[in-house]
């Protein structure tokens, strides 16, 4: 920049400026900040409340037409039978019958369970048997079946977990 060209005249701050710098000079800055946008969420808040007043004291109206043009005319009852006939033919939903019996859903299991090998038994046969993954039947056997499943002999008691996963059994000694 040369210094022998014009400056141009700074013209002086408007009085909300001015206001806000000194408020904010006497550390009332994030006060401010915190009452504007308190002011601003309330602000939207009722604008929100006020529309929504709107648009849901429409919706009776809409209602009634919908309803009255599904409807149809209506029929002046003369007596109590007269109700009692019109309510049985126009019932329009699933009717609730009593049951005298009561269904227990079954209850998964929640201990370990022996089961001894028969001849033919296979570690994919017993694991389907009870539900379970064939590796949850080899890994809940691990020191009778020594991570083989060839080693599965008629006569073995296994060790049969409520649900798929791993079998440890605490010795003593162990940390």
């Amino acid at each position: 920049m040369d210094n022998n060209s014009p400056k141009k005249d700074i013209e002086a701050p408007g009085f909300f400026p001015r206001l806000l710098n000194s408020l904010i000079g006497m550390g009332l800055g994030e006060s401010m900040l915190r009452a504007g946008t308190t002011l601003l969420s309330i602000l939207l808040l009722g604008t929100v409340i006020w529309l929504s007043r709107l648009f849901y004291a429409r919706a009776p109206e809409v209602e009634n037409a919908v309803s009255t043009a599904q409807t149809g005319p209506t029929a002046v009852v003369g007596s109590v039978e007269d109700v009692l006939a019109q309510s049985e033919v126009s019932f329009g939903g699933i009717p609730r019958l009593a049951q005298v019996h009561t269904t227990i859903p079954s209850r998964p299991r929640q201990e370990v369970i022996k089961y001894t090998v028969l001849e033919g038994d296979t570690i994919f046969g017993i694991a389907e048997k009870f539900g379970l993954k064939p590796e949850t039947v080899l890994w809940g056997n691990y020191y009778i079946l020594l991570d083989d499943p060839h080693a599965l002999k008629p006569g073995q008691e296994l060790n049969i977990l409520p649900m798929n996963g791993t079998y440890h059994e605490w010795q003593q000694g162990e940390g």
